[in-house]
């Protein structure tokens, strides 16, 4: 092409002209727009991942920007950026809870300040996550297919967060440039007023699950309970999710700051799914739910036994027979208590 041996072009127009074909042509130069966005003139889109800026048939147009840059992977999406970010935090998580148990093992400090909540509480009494409590087949069933639905759901945001896959992509088109003019008119009134409400309404709302979630991994490393650590893990990833596709989602369709807020309010609702889907099993069938409550408790009662048993070691005065038969007694009942969680 004769285009590519004219090494001093700053600025190249071709929007407008229903090409076709791929305009890889030219080295980078400072403004680059074409026909590449979508819907397109065409039948077949226009290719050109050096340009600055693609428009469709409508002469609306976006930065042809790739702010999702990950090591060893080329083109990442939302989803991908979303995926490592996740991995990466829970990693950290659970290595910080697992030094962090280590640490205090050895040096005999319990942080009782910390997990001063029982597991059914910190998995939500109101939420079918505190399932995972149980050996209920069925219970643990609900689990997986509640937390799957929902990552789906926050994958499929992700998904049309994407300005590559275009065809199916909800990315709004914030400028426009008219083919008979050399400026750009910019519509994308967001500011840092409507970011910073964004991650304000998302902290306050999902700031409990995510303490609750890291209080269960530390509490799963110390008393080395896989049930506890894939509950945190779900707590923490279904909050990590809600922020990040909130964001990505934003970025993608929000044009105003009444949007980011409007559009992070309609994601919070999807966090709620797991309680939604406890409230109609209360409905259905309360009798297996309250079964399963008792028996999430009963599971409770054991982890409690098992950290408390050096508290149980601990020297007795031989000469206050009150205090001796008040803990005999304590230990009748922990001991009645505990055949009773016995289904």
């Amino acid at each position: 092409s004769e285009l590519k041996n004219l090494k001093n072009l700053s600025r190249v127009y071709l929007h407008g002209n229903q090409l076709t074909g791929n305009a890889d042509v030219i080295d980078f130069p400072q403004e680059y727009i074409t026909d590449c966005g979508y819907p397109s003139v065409t039948r077949e889109l226009f290719e050109c991942s050096v340009c600055t800026i693609c428009c469709n048939s409508l002469e609306e147009c976006v930065k042809n920007e790739l702010p999702y840059e990950l090591p060893y992977v080329e083109d990442a999406s939302p989803r991908d950026y979303t995926l490592f970010i996740w991995g990466v935090f829970i990693g950290v998580l659970v290595l910080c809870c697992v030094s962090a148990a280590l640490v205090s093992k050895k040096i005999g400090w319990e942080m009782k300040q910390i997990c001063n909540l029982d597991a059914l509480e910190l998995c939500g009494s109101d939420s079918v996550y505190h399932f995972v409590l149980c050996d209920s087949i069925l219970g643990w069933t609900i689990v997986l297919a509640t937390i799957m639905f929902q990552l789906s759901l926050f994958v499929l945001f992700l998904q049309t967060s994407s300005f590559n896959n275009k065809a199916n992509s909800d990315w709004v088109y914030g400028l426009r440039c008219p083919s008979n003019r050399l400026d750009c008119e910019d519509y994308n009134d967001t500011t840092l007023k409507g970011w910073v409400s964004l991650f304000a309404i998302m902290t306050a709302y999902l700031i409990k699950d995510m303490i609750k979630g890291i209080k269960l991994i530390y509490r799963a490393t110390r008393l080395a309970s896989f049930r506890l650590l894939f509950g945190g893990i779900i707590l923490v990833s279904v909050t990590s999710f809600a922020i990040l596709t909130s964001y990505f989602y934003n970025q993608a369709i929000a044009l105003s700051d009444t949007e980011i807020i409007t559009n992070s309010l309609i994601l919070l609702f999807m966090t709620d799914f797991d309680e939604w889907v406890h409230q109609l099993i209360f409905f259905v069938s309360p009798n297996w739910l309250e079964k399963l409550s008792k028996e999430a408790l009963c599971y409770e009662r054991s982890l409690n036994g098992s950290s408390d048993s050096r508290e149980e070691d601990a020297p007795i005065d031989q000469n206050d027979n009150v205090d001796s038969f008040t803990e005999e007694s304590s230990k009748k009942l922990s001991m009645s208590l505990s055949h009773y969680c016995i289904w």
